[in-house]
């Protein structure tokens, strides 16, 4: 199980597997920075590995929302919480900037 509070320090994500892989899926899905995406979006079509298990499409890892809100604790990522529903989420600019540097 991943730690329940990670360091404000980006390269904690490079020893991390399940965050950068989140993280791949958040900037992958949201497509431009301005879109926003909501974890059940982030799960819809493909399966994701985490934690050496591969959920499927459609499917939601218990730990997925820890992860997103690890990735805003950080800054590689930004939350949108509206009045009723899931929260939103987008790749910063700084998290952007990290997965072209470092292949996050």
């Amino acid at each position: 199980m991943i730690n329940d509070v990670i360091p404000r320090d980006p390269d904690y994500l490079t020893e991390s597997r399940d965050h950068r892989e989140v993280f791949r899926r958040l900037v992958d899905v949201s497509a431009d920075q301005l879109r926003l995406v909501t974890p059940a979006q982030l799960i819809a079509d493909r399966s994701l590995e985490l934690g050496g298990k591969v959920y499927p499409g459609g499917t939601r890892p218990p730990h997925l929302q820890n992860l997103l809100d690890d990735l805003v604790r950080v800054e590689l990522a930004e939350r949108v919480v509206p009045t009723a529903g899931d929260p939103s989420y987008r790749p910063t600019e700084l998290g952007r900037q990290r997965m072209r540097e470092c292949e996050l």
